[in-house]
């Protein structure tokens, strides 16, 4: 039986209830901190400012990802989560840095000592996906499904109320009495409402109420005219034309929204149920201004009559429409009319303005680090769809470093470049250091650093330089090279998934181990790699954790690094005048690739491949036998990491759609534990460029 729609459906409920939750995640803090402003101003709280307060609430609940600020809430929580996680991008915790890059240039390592440099394996959270052999995760994709559908369901239901509704608003009669529209137009100018709204006699509501998102029409039950006294009609409309100014549908309806994806969160039902109190407390306040206590208590029996009379009706819900009367809110409108309502002065204006734009402005933005990186929560990798995001770096292999050693100067031969150049190049009015760097896309910060007399070309740059530049003019001295796309991946599963790979029939022989440990490598076809990243996406316990793609040409040397700069305090080097400098040294964990791919004839590929796994184990201390100035015994702690490192390196001849997969088991301990079932598994997709956009041209055909 094909459970491929199972999976599809599994996936898309489990990324639906994960946006849901990080919506949720990002909108805890600001409900907090709203919380806590109103208990600690319950008397002296605005109604219109508890109503703003909570529509940030609202929005934050529907945007569960947003643009990045520095000021953002977030920021201090995602600071310990990524600090918690091994698997974050751009990560400070106590000083390290997480880094992940890859070079398209000659990325050549500089020679390091090994004892201060080291790699280690990148750590992600996997999103669950289904897989059927357990009743657990049966009943798991079954409640997932619920949750979309009731949400789906209920969204359905609110568009389908607001299009009959609008539909049927066509047909009811308009009320143009003339003292009606003068009484309108006077309120609309006292309570600078531009657009004067429609009043119609709707025969299905038995109370006032206000509808529309952009022509807004305020629907009068029938008889209601004759019912009330022109202080009261005056008071009614008040205060639908509070609700209209306020823009209090708009938010009315982003608020069903919300509870309509979020309905089996009870703490949303209770932001809603609040909100909409404190719309209405704030469209009461509107209607009562510059009014005495007997109009307040008049007030408040009108809107016990209306409440009184739904309430026996009992109308569902409509989407966009706002009735005057809420029985489940009533009392605690009442209570707020009767609260001392003194004139809001300029300066508490200006102090609310402030308040809310802050919690907006913070709440409602991501966390960004002050390199200006956006900072992730939760690292998710949700199968071989989601590629792990990567930025190139062209340049940054040609900057000088620190361990680059001295400049000199050094020639090469040119001759079989400008041969093989271009006309469109090679003809130009450009010097011929112009040309060379543009055909071969050097930096044009190596300009100034490079001569050329006749066909030798001199270059002042230091070693590393001149490996790279010695590199690049190899590779391209037979004209320009193909370019050739390795798509890497890091898989971790289990040992039974892992053995579903010939690796007897199918191994890479001359495979280099250096360090401790076992590993295998074979090659693999494409449907058979597929199925292996489809079996690892269906397993709760396996994770695609880190699969970038990287465009090298034919013969250049790329690098694919995630690493993480962790300082440690290894030594001190004694001055003359007494001080004491500590030594500190940095080691960079994490995973490295370097790759070579070489194309034929044939159109195969031959692929070096070095895979560097490594990491920082226990850290000891040191005591070193010198004293300070201010102790009397000797108190010099270092420390001393113990460094764990592990390549596997080889050279493999692919055949078109051909991949070379390395599996590298977890080491454990003689006792039960998870990582006895672990198996690493590296991938290495090698493709000529040219190739690729020939096959998608022709599917496309």
């Amino acid at each position: 039986m094909n459970f491929d729609w199972m999976d599809r459906l599994f996936e898309l409920a489990t990324t639906w209830f994960w946006l849901l939750t990080l919506a949720t995640w990002r909108a805890l803090p600001i409900l907090i901190l709203v919380t806590a402003i109103t208990l600690a101003f319950r008397r002296k709280l605005s109604p219109s400012l508890h109503a703003m307060l909570l529509t940030i609430v609202v929005i934050r609940l529907l945007i569960p990802v947003s643009l990045g600020s520095p000021l953002s809430f977030h920021k201090p929580i995602d600071s310990w989560l990524l600090s918690e996680s091994d698997g974050a991008v751009n990560q400070r915790r106590n000083g390290e840095v997480r880094e992940h890059s890859y070079s398209n240039s000659y990325g050549v390592l500089p020679s390091t000592d090994a004892a201060e440099t080291q790699w280690v394996p990148i750590q992600a959270q996997a999103q669950p996906f289904i897989s059927f052999s357990d009743a657990w995760e049966a009943i798991l994709f079954a409640s997932l499904c619920v949750v979309i559908f009731v949400s789906t369901a209920l969204l359905i239901r609110s568009v389908v109320s607001h299009i009959r509704f609008a539909l049927k608003l066509r047909s009811c009669p308009v009320l143009d009495d003339q003292k009606l529209i003068d009484l309108l137009l006077r309120e609309c100018d006292s309570l600078a409402v531009g657009r004067r709204p429609v009043v119609r006699e709707v025969a299905s509501l038995e109370a006032p109420a206000v509808f529309g998102l952009f022509r807004h029409t305020i629907c009068f039950p029938p008889g209601l005219i004759e019912r009330l006294s022109e202080r009261e009609l005056r008071w009614v409309i008040r205060h639908e034309l509070a609700h209209v100014r306020r823009y209090d549908i708009h938010v009315a309806i982003i608020a069903s929204i919300a509870g309509a994806l979020h309905w089996f969160n009870p703490v949303v039902w209770l932001i809603e149920k609040r909100l909409r109190t404190a719309m209405e407390a704030a469209a009461d306040r509107l209607a009562l201004q510059n009014v005495s206590p007997g109009d307040t208590v008049a007030y408040g029996e009108l809107l016990l009559g209306f409440a009184e009379v739904r309430d026996k009706r009992k109308n569902g819900p409509t989407l966009g429409l706002i009735s005057i009367a809420s029985g489940k809110d009533l009392k605690r409108r009442i209570e707020l009319l009767v609260q001392d309502r003194k004139p809001t002065s300029l300066t508490a204006k200006i102090l609310s303005a402030a308040v809310v734009t802050v919690i907006a402005g913070a709440g409602l933005t991501d966390a960004r680090d002050a390199s200006g990186q956006k900072m992730p929560a939760m690292h998710l990798v949700a199968g071989d769809s989601v590629e792990q995001h990567v930025e190139p770096m062209w340049n940054e292999a040609w900057s000088v470093q620190e361990t680059d050693g001295p400049a000199f100067v050094e020639r090469y031969h040119v001759a079989s470049i400008f041969e093989t150049m271009p006309e469109s190049i090679s003809g130009s009015q450009n010097s011929g250091v112009e040309k060379l760097v543009s055909w071969l896309g050097l930096p044009s910060s190596l300009k100034a650093k490079l001569h050329l007399e006749g066909m030798s070309l001199s270059a002042e740059l230091t070693p590393r330089q001149h490996l790279l530049l010695g590199q690049r003019l190899e590779i391209w001295k037979n004209g320009e090279p193909k370019q050739i796309m390795i798509e890497a991946r890091f898989i971790q599963t289990d040992t039974l998934t892992a053995s579903s790979i010939d690796w007897i029939g199918s191994r890479i022989d001359g495979l280099t181990i250096k360090g401790i440990g076992p590993a295998i490598a074979a090659r693999i076809d494409q449907p058979k790699l597929n199925q292996l990243v489809k079996t690892v996406s269906s397993d709760p316990r396996g994770n695609i954790m880190f699969a970038p793609r990287v465009v090298l040409f034919d013969g250049q040397m790329g690098v694919i690094a995630d690493e993480v700069k962790r300082p440690f305090v290894t030594g001190v080097n004694p001055k003359a005048d007494g001080r004491i400098q500590p030594i500190v040294s940095i080691a960079n964990e994490g995973l490295t690739f370097v790759l070579t791919p070489k194309s034929s004839e044939d159109d195969s590929i031959t692929l070096d491949f070095e895979v560097k796994v490594s990491s920082v184990g226990k850290v000891s201390y040191a005591n070193l036998p010198i004293k300070s100035a201010t102790e009397v015994a000797p108190q010099l702690t270092v420390q001393v990491p113990a460094i764990e490192q592990y390549e596997v390196s080889s050279s493999a001849k692919l055949a078109a759609g051909e991949s070379i997969v390395v599996a590298i088991p977890r080491v454990f301990d003689n006792a039960p534990g998870a990582d006895a079932e672990t198996t690493i598994i590296v991938a290495l997709t090698p493709r000529i460029v040219e190739q690729e956009l020939r096959v998608e041209s022709e599917s496309a055909k």
